[in-house]
């Protein structure tokens, strides 16, 4: 079989699959009314849409015929806005504690004993899955004390500086 496409779109039309009531033994017997093509027999029910015309691209200076195979019909998306994930956190604290909000490793750490802190102000930055996230002070103050250390593992909730 060339694909799988065919099978997984009759699939979702059947009554065993959207009541989940199957098993391996129902899905080996609907898999044995397709053909090595993909293409179904005629003792299932369910329709099989035909294949898209194909469109032409041009990439890097060369054309290309491609054909959308599991394209939306027209309409039926729903537009959403994209998310966008921020890469500032403000540690939330009442004390005077600036926490991570996360586990993770310290890349970058802005402040040293001493030092007078905005509130606002990036404190460390925080590497998490592969993403940067600066950890800002939720109030103004001096840095009294540093808990943290540059290319240290962080918990989350953990103290990274003290302000005084």
């Amino acid at each position: 079989m060339a694909t799988t496409l065919g099978i997984l779109r009759a699939l979702i039309d059947e009554t065993v699959v959207a009541n989940a009531s199957y098993g391996t033994a129902t899905l080996e017997e609907f898999a044995r009314s397709f053909h090595d093509d993909g293409a179904q027999t005629p003792t299932v029910s369910s329709a099989q849409p035909h294949a898209p015309e194909p469109i032409r691209v041009e990439i890097n200076d060369k054309m290309y015929r491609v054909r959308i195979l599991d394209a939306p019909v027209s309409g039926t998306t729903k537009k959403t806005a994209p998310r966008i994930a921020s890469s500032r956190t403000v540690a939330s604290s009442d004390g005077n504690d600036v926490i991570s909000p996360m586990h993770g490793i310290v890349i970058e750490l802005g402040v040293k004993e001493n030092d007078a802190v905005s509130a606002g102000q990036t404190v460390a930055v925080i590497e998490a899955m592969k993403m940067m996230n600066e950890v800002r002070a939720h109030k103004s103050g001096t840095v009294s004390k540093v808990h943290a250390s540059l290319g240290a593992t962080v918990e989350a909730q953990s103290p990274l500086v003290t302000l005084a």
